[in-house]
C-alpha cells in the first residue's frame, strides 16, 4: 500500500497530466476538466500520507503536537486547526465568551477573523475553483467537522463589543453575531511556534 508520495513525483505527475491533457482534449473546457480530475487524483493520493490538499493546491499536514486540538491539521502558514468541539458525539455549541475560555483552558485559542478569511482563501474563496469545505470525494470535510456549522472567532467588532465575527464552514464567509448567543460551534487553533 502506498503510504508516502514524494513531492517530486506529485509535481511530475501534475506536469505530465497537464501536458497530456493539452494533447488529448479538443477545447479549453475539456482541458480544464482533465486537469481538475488529475489534481483530484493527486489529492486522493496525498491523503494517504496525512496530508490534505485543497482544490487550490494548499497543503495541510496532519499535526499531533497539540493533543487538545484532537484531529488537527497545520495550514501553509503554520497555524494548526483543531477538530470541531464535540461532547458525547454531538457538536458542543456555546457563546463566544465560553468558546474563548474553552480554548484558552486547553492551551489553545479561537482563530482571529483574518485567520478564518485565510482558511476560506485556502479552500477556494474567490478563485476559479470556488470554495469547498470537502475533500475530493465531495462528502468528507476538509477539516474534521467543517461543513454545516458557524464557528466563533476571537475578533470583536470594533465599534460594537457585544458582537463577534463568525465563520461559515459551509460557505466560507465571515459574518457577525451577538457574543452572548450560545448556538455556534467552536474550533480551536494553535500556533506552530507560539507567539
Amino acid at each position: 500500500m502506498l503510504r508516502r508520495l514524494p513531492i517530486s513525483l506529485l509535481i511530475f505527475s501534475t506536469f505530465a497530466l497537464e501536458t497530456q491533457a493539452s494533447q488529448v482534449c479538443n477545447s479549453v473546457s475539456e482541458c480544464l476538466e482533465l486537469i481538475k480530475q488529475a489534481k483530484i487524483r493527486i489529492q486522493e493520493l496525498s491523503n494517504t500520507s496525512g496530508q490534505r490538499v485543497s482544490n487550490t493546491g494548499s497543503i495541510f499536514f496532519q499535526d499531533i503536537s497539540v493533543p487538545a486540538l484532537g484531529e488537527a491539521y497545520r495550514d501553509p502558514s503554520g497555524l494548526i486547526w483543531g477538530s470541531i468541539v464535540m461532547v458525547q458525539g454531538k457538536v458542543n455549541t456555546m457563546n463566544q465568551f465560553d468558546a474563548d475560555k474553552f480554548c484558552k483552558d486547553g492551551g489553545t485559542r479561537l482563530p482571529a477573523k483574518e485567520e478564518l478569511e485565510q482558511l476560506a482563501d485556502y479552500l477556494g474563496r474567490g478563485t476559479v475553483q470556488e470554495y469547498s469545505p470537502y475533500l475530493a470525494d465531495g462528502k468528507t470535510d476538509f477539516l474534521p467537522g467543517l461543513s454545516n456549522h458557524w464557528f466563533w472567532s476571537s475578533s470583536v467588532l470594533p465599534k460594537y463589543s457585544d458582537w463577534a465575527y463568525l465563520f461559515s464552514g459551509e460557505y466560507g464567509i465571515v459574518f457577525h453575531d451577538l457574543r452572548y448567543k450560545d448556538d455556534h460551534a467552536v474550533r480551536c487553533v494553535a500556533d506552530r511556534f507560539p507567539r
